[in-house]
């Protein structure tokens, strides 16, 4: 993306972002400034409190790295967009104020500039995890990378399917770490491929897991992404596709840590129930006998 297409319109400038500043500085923070956000695609104007600014500056390289940190003003929106400026000065410039880098004179001294965009990563809507109250039984670092793997969904298809590819080794090293020692694996440690022919052998008369094909068919669609065989080859994965990845992988960690995390909490909740009903069971029935022995001692006076 051009970030200087999200603020245009600014003097023309290639210190675009300096000038933002400059501009909000002089007018007291009273003027009103062109924004077009690049996640809601609305253009837009910003004030005062929508942007904040900080700054660094590399006296070693002459480089002043600014800062902006824009909210976006529309109400369906409201997502942070970070920008940030490389200003490169011709020679070194001891930094005082924004209104004397813009002074005759010294604004020629600024070589070159560079105007980039931080997407921050967002949790992407359409898959938002399903389990929200029973995070407490899932492994924090797989819910994380559960996450992180809906973030990056939002941006790339393909980064998503090659990570998937990996959430897939946390989760079975998660859940069976006897496997990194289960067998004397190549360079002593187990690929992604031996830990699912590893899930398909049966133990007790059946696979350790019935899942496996599926595992080693998003397995598959990950060496896709991260290996090219060819130039010419040109791997596509389809939002469509990556939202049944990600599907797939939620019932799995349902499978392994939710549903046995609810049935544990359940039959935890039963016992005391039973232990309960047992208590109080016993309280009535001793009760009912003093309360008949008395009622007899009356009967024979």
């Amino acid at each position: 993306m051009d970030a200087s297409k999200l603020i245009k319109n600014i003097y023309d400038k290639p210190e675009k972002l300096l000038y933002y500043q400059y501009i909000l500085y002089e007018s007291g923070y009273n003027e009103r400034l062109p924004f077009h956000c690049p996640i809601c695609n609305t253009a837009t104007m910003i004030n005062r409190y929508d942007i904040n600014f900080d700054h660094s500056y590399n006296p070693t390289d002459h480089i002043l790295y600014l800062t902006a940190y824009i909210i976006c003003p529309s109400p369906n929106c409201g997502h942070t967009t970070i920008l940030m400026e490389e200003i490169k000065f011709k020679a070194d410039y001891t930094f005082i104020s924004f209104d004397e880098l813009l002074k005759d004179g010294l604004h020629k001294q600024i070589e070159a500039s560079n105007l980039r965009c931080i997407h921050p990563l967002l949790e992407n809507p359409e898959l938002v995890f399903a389990h929200t109250d029973d995070k407490e039984f899932i492994p924090p670092q797989i819910l994380e990378d559960f996450f992180e793997l809906q973030r990056i969904s939002n941006f790339s298809q393909t980064a998503s399917a090659m990570f998937a590819r990996r959430f897939l080794e946390r989760i079975i090293l998660y859940k069976w770490p006897e496997i990194i020692t289960a067998k004397k694996w190549n360079r002593g440690f187990p690929t992604l491929d031996n830990m699912i022919d590893w899930l398909r052998e049966e133990q007790d008369g059946q696979k350790r897991y019935d899942n496996a094909d599926v595992m080693d068919a998003i397995r598959g669609i990950g060496n896709k992404t991260i290996h090219i065989f060819s130039p010419k080859e040109n791997i596509e994965i389809s939002a469509i596709a990556v939202k049944e990845i990600i599907a797939e992988l939620d019932s799995i960690i349902t499978e392994l840590y939710v549903y046995p995390g609810q049935r544990k909490q359940r039959k935890g909740c039963i016992e005391a129930l039973a232990q309960d009903a047992s208590e109080k069971s016993k309280e009535l029935k001793k009760a009912t006998i003093e309360e008949s022995k008395y009622k007899d001692d009356t009967e024979i006076v």
